[in-house]
């Protein structure tokens, strides 16, 4: 992958964004602990603050260090930079308590966050004002780039999604860069010790529990270094990062009045398994639709009761007109593909538990095809497709990890297939259920009109049903006349990137 050209901007390109002007003049304290940095990476941290195409800043270095070099060399940067601020602290007080003290005197608008070995992209500050003034967002973050000397020495990239809190809970997708308003970082505190190691997991969760606007700017603008003794490189040396992590999201679900379990989603150490508690024992109505004869149809029916350990559910066998414009009664409706072959023990209730939250409209499952490659992963909008729509995973083997591990966990997603969807009864007759969906779009479209709503819509792997289903019936096998009528409904959103799907996956051949 050629990786330079999608984070490097040349000197013209940084000196329009020096002499641009905006409304309001923010002011960004960027906050930095210090503990026995190397001269070499606080040369070039400080090298990258100062290197900023937006000027209006102030740089807080509060130093826990038990030698003298690292203060020397603040010293002798302050006296040239008077946007430079030194703090000697009188002992070394960890991540969160020198982070706090460099915050206790930060005179900006917005407050970001800097790892003392870490690097700056010289338009971060530009970008992030340009994305308060347009957007009035109170809590912003970046996209990163994982470094092993220089920022032309890519390890990987860290393509982030648009902001879910159900995602956040798994893990810290967030991590860096971070900003947030004063305003914002008062109200919900600053940071906590008993989080070292995770405390920029606690950080993010609080700031996007009282935040009005959280932005997602889908730029690699922070370059996070690997080394030895960084967390980048092997969770091990931080172990106990872990634990807090898990306590800080049961914190969250606490504040929330969320009930949850919450552990390490084994084998991976740093995916958080979050497992909903059921709140009651609704009625599920399960409309089999698009079976080819009554023997599928049996099959079906016989692989539910077979596999099943949620037991409060009764089936309705629809054909094709009534799976489009009857609404049955219950309180959920579970739309199930009839070529089903077989189905995890505890799909219904991995889907309950999600459908069950007041701020999700739809939940998904994984969908194999017979032979067990993935028919999808949840859907997303891809204006370059000719159906308009892209399969995640379409057609790949089911037992990778996918980008970021993003195949092992639930994650917000712009649509899920009406193959396998859960949804309230109530959220479909609101929103008209399929009465006017584009034939072959029926479940991305009852998505979107959830998504207008402010739903969420969950994706979640541990619900994995697999289906007797041929391979045209993907993301490209719709009719033109279908399409087209589904991309004049939803031209707007098409014009404008997907939220879950960034655009560098195509770039650079992710998926």
């Amino acid at each position: 992958m050629r990786l330079k050209k999608y984070h490097i901007r040349n000197k013209r390109h940084l000196r329009r964004e020096r002499n641009e002007k905006f409304s309001c003049s923010i002011c960004f304290s960027i906050c930095v602990p210090l503990y026995n940095t190397p001269e070499k990476y606080l040369k070039e941290l400080i090298c990258s603050v100062q290197s900023q195409s937006y000027e209006n800043w102030e740089l807080i270095l509060a130093d826990g260090s038990n030698i003298d070099d690292v203060g020397e060399y603040c010293q002798i940067v302050m006296k040239n930079d008077n946007r430079v601020h030194y703090i000697k602290l009188d002992e070394n007080m960890g991540i969160s308590g020198n982070t706090n003290e460099a915050i206790k005197v930060a005179k900006g608008d917005y407050i970001g966050f800097l790892d003392h070995d870490d690097i700056l992209h010289p338009s971060l500050l530009f970008e992030l004002a340009k994305t308060i003034e347009l957007e009035k967002a109170d809590f912003i973050y970046t996209d990163e780039a994982v470094i092993t000397e220089t920022v032309s020495d890519i390890a990987y990239l860290k393509l982030k999604p648009d902001f879910s809190k159900y995602e956040l809970r798994v893990h810290n997708y967030i991590c860096h860069f971070v900003c947030c308003s004063r305003e914002l970082l008062d109200a919900v505190g600053y940071f906590n010790g008993e989080f070292d190691g995770s405390q920029d997991h606690d950080m993010a969760l609080r700031l996007s529990e009282k935040a009005k606007k959280i932005v997602h700017i889908p730029q690699i603008l922070y370059y996070w270094r690997m080394h030895e003794n960084s967390v980048a490189y092997s969770v091990d040396v931080k172990e106990y990062a872990v634990n807090a992590a898990i306590n800080s999201v049961k914190n969250n679900l606490g504040r929330l009045e969320e009930a949850a379990k919450v552990d390490s989603a084994h084998p991976y150490r740093t995916l958080y398994r979050v497992e909903y508690f059921i709140r009651s024992f609704p009625q599920i109505t399960v409309v089999i639709h698009s079976a080819v004869n009554e023997r599928q149809t049996a099959h079906c029916i016989a692989t539910l009761y077979n596999s099943l350990s949620y037991l409060n559910f009764r089936i309705v066998n629809a054909s094709h007109e009534e799976f489009r414009n009857e609404i049955w009664d219950g309180d959920y409706i579970l739309y199930l593909h009839g070529s089903l072959l077989e189905a995890s023990p505890r799909f219904m209730s991995e889907m309950l538990m999600f459908a069950q939250r007041n701020d999700v409209g739809a939940v998904g499952a994984k969908a194999l095809y017979r032979d067990g490659r993935i028919h999808n992963a949840g859907i997303s909008l891809f204006s370059q497709a000719k159906s308009g729509v892209r399969y995640w995973y379409h057609g790949e083997q089911s037992d990778q990890q996918g980008y970021e591990a993003l195949l092992k966990h639930p994650r917000g997603i712009t649509a899920v297939w009406d193959g396998c969807l859960l949804v309230r009864t109530n959220l479909l007759r609101k929103v008209g259920g399929f009465r006017d969906s584009p034939s072959l779009y029926e479940g991305v479209d009852l998505c979107l009109k959830l998504r207008q709503l402010g739903f969420y819509i969950i994706w979640t792997p541990y619900a994995e049903m697999r289906f007797d289903i041929p391979k045209y019936m993907n993301a490209q096998g719709r009719s033109v006349p279908s399409t087209n009528v589904f991309r004049r409904k939803w031209k707007e959103l098409l014009n404008v990137r997907d939220p879950y799907y960034h655009p560098y996956f195509s770039k650079l051949n992710i998926f």
